[in-house]
């Protein structure tokens, strides 16, 4: 019990640690990109003109405005997922027809 409790203590105390360094590391990349901007030559310059980037991402296209996608999300009935994703390990002949011999000896023999 006393490892286990160790153990846990340990865990904690590490994932706390790792949330303070990247927060530290987030905060230090914030601070050296706050001066620079996109200039309307599409340039990225920093805070006392210097070229960071000929074009901005690469391409001049800000990634927030350049696709907008919808997932469609299917939901079969339960009758129409157990037709389409159920194995029944029972019935023999849909598992010789799926997978081979030496399988389905496994399945029952097991």
């Amino acid at each position: 019990f006393f490892f286990h409790a160790m153990g846990g203590r340990e865990g904690l105390i590490d994932t706390a640690v790792k949330t303070a360094e990247t927060g530290y590391i987030q905060r230090r990349l914030i601070k050296a990109m706050e001066s620079v901007m996109v200039n309307y030559d599409g340039t990225v310059r920093n805070s006392i003109g210097q070229m960071v980037q000929l074009r901005y991402g690469e391409d001049g296209l800000d990634g927030m405005w350049v696709e907008d996608q919808t997932i469609p999300i299917l939901m079969p009935t339960n009758s129409v997922f157990e037709k389409d994703f159920k194995l029944d390990l029972s019935d023999e002949r849909q598992l010789r027809r799926l997978y081979t011999d030496g399988v389905v000896r496994e399945v029952y023999v097991s």
